[in-house]
């Protein structure tokens, strides 16, 4: 930060020092997150300035108070660095490894009609009166919804697995509304959609 000549004050920065190699990072999770991240949990980066390289650590430090402003808590990892590619300040998108499989049931989000008093799916059952074998129809269940991930979220009550629901059209459907089931044009969900190109 000098240059060869230059007079200097007692206090003046003439360098910055920074550890490189391992190296930290800092950042936050929300908080229904903190009971499920521990010391120890692997970490992996993807950093675009680095042409989306992936770099991979472990979780050192967890803060336990919630920020009440952003409802979330602060966490530090370590990471490798030996060529000392990662710099302080670059911005990286993190993935912490829970350790915590478990199975849950799932509908794509277009499935979920969103309402003040309530989200709710319409689910298909056979009609129960005034028609013949085979018709089907729409009751409305109100469902409690989990984490969202990628077009899917999670279905935490009312449903049950292997129940069929429709996916498109809820705007046009009301409970016990006879319906035929058109599944060549159900919403292609996926858990890792990427915007078109160009």
């Amino acid at each position: 930060r000098v240059s060869v000549g230059q007079y200097l004050r007692a206090g003046d920065a003439i360098v910055t020092l920074q550890a490189l190699d391992p190296i930290e990072l800092d950042f936050s999770l929300p908080e229904k997150q903190l009971g499920k991240v521990q010391p120890g949990d692997t970490v992996t980066i993807v950093v675009d300035a680095l042409g989306n390289r992936q770099f991979t650590g472990e979780v050192i430090a967890v803060e336990p108070k919630i920020d009440p402003a952003t409802r979330n808590f602060d966490l530090r990892a370590r990471l490798s660095n030996p060529e000392k590619l990662l710099k302080p300040g670059l911005y990286a998108k993190v993935s912490v490894d829970l350790n915590v499989p478990r199975d849950v049931l799932v509908l794509p989000r277009t499935a979920i009609q969103y309402t003040s008093y309530g989200d709710s799916v319409y689910a298909i059952r056979p009609q129960e009166e005034g028609n013949k074998e085979g018709d089907l129809e729409v009751i409305q269940r109100f469902v409690t919804l989990g984490e969202a991930r990628g077009d899917y979220i999670e279905i935490i009550d009312g449903l049950e697995a292997g129940d069929e629901v429709a996916s498109s059209g809820l705007l046009k459907l009301r409970s016990g509304q006879p319906v035929m089931i058109e599944n060549a044009l159900k919403p292609q969900a996926k858990l890792a959609p990427t915007p078109p190109q160009g």
